[in-house]
């Protein structure tokens, strides 16, 4: 994105509907691009901002900036309150977005999710919802290699003992899984079977951890033999929505924290949330 070279003020252009059909050599309208990018930027942080604010996040000049707000008040996807001069979306964008999350069908996008996630690893995957009873599988696409796990669709996975539920219990509010916690606290002190953690402390330690990475993990809690990463995906609202989930045999499998393996769940899950409406990615 082009700024005034130091020193230099911005070249000073009126406001038409020509500047917004510039086209680049590729075809592309890059007027519109960058007025886009603006609205975007906008939007990502709390659609609410300052002239100053908004052009540094953009990382664009201030008069540049102020150019295509003009265009974009216009049109009606942005706003200028009159007495603070803070910039708001407007009811076009408003209307745009609606229209946009009307028509998303969240089950369909995860599943095409899932695929490219298993074809991008080829290791069994797994797409969970929040249910009555904890974290539910809801879609499963499996390796070609056969992978022996009790982990089918209906399956509720338990919070401590499975990389779906740490991730579940990471981003969820506290009040949403603590009766699931408590039934599962009660029957780990009792040593049946083993779980990660034991205490209501150490069990939001472990949800705490896997807050601050992103990403859950077990090596063989659940099934011994049996590794597995899990990402979380939000939606529009910023919640969580599902977890995507990938686990394989121990020996075959990438553990790595930082391997292929775990950065395409993330990357995934990521894409996943964007198409969703989430700018919390």
């Amino acid at each position: 994105m082009s700024t005034p070279t130091k020193g230099k003020p911005a070249a000073r252009r009126s406001v038409s509907a020509t500047s917004l059909t510039t086209k680049t050599d590729k075809g592309s309208v890059q007027s519109a691009e960058v007025g886009l990018n603006l609205l975007v930027t906008l939007a990502e942080n709390g659609g609410d901002l300052t002239l100053s604010a908004l052009s540094a996040h953009a990382q664009m000049a201030p008069a540049k900036a102020h150019r295509y707000l003009v265009s974009l008040v216009r049109a009606g996807f942005v706003e200028q309150d009159a007495r603070s001069e803070r910039y708001t979306l407007g009811p076009q964008a408003i209307r745009v977005g609606l229209v946009a999350i009307g028509r998303l069908d969240m089950m369909e996008e995860a599943t095409n999710a899932l695929y490219r996630l298993r074809d991008r690893i080829d290791e069994t995957v797994l797409l969970a919802v929040w249910g009555a009873h904890g974290a539910t599988v809801v879609r499963r696409v499996d390796a070609s290699r056969p992978v022996t796990v009790n982990a089918r669709v209906g399956s509720v996975l338990p919070l401590l003992r499975s990389a779906t539920g740490l991730v579940f219990g990471a981003f969820l509010p506290r009040d949403t899984v603590e009766p699931v916690l408590t039934t599962e606290l009660a029957r780990a002190r009792e040593g049946s079977p083993p779980a990660l953690a034991t205490t209501e402390q150490a069990a939001y330690r472990l949800f705490e951890g896997v807050h601050q990475r992103g990403i859950g993990f077990v090596d063989g809690a659940r099934l011994i033999g049996i590794q597995s990463f899990s990402a979380p995906v939000f939606n529009a609202e910023g919640d969580l929505a599902c977890a995507l989930t990938t686990l394989g045999p121990t020996g075959s499998f990438d553990d790595r924290p930082d391997g292929p393996t775990a950065l395409a769940v993330l990357d995934v899950a990521r894409d996943l949330s964007v198409r969703l409406g989430s700018f919390k990615v």
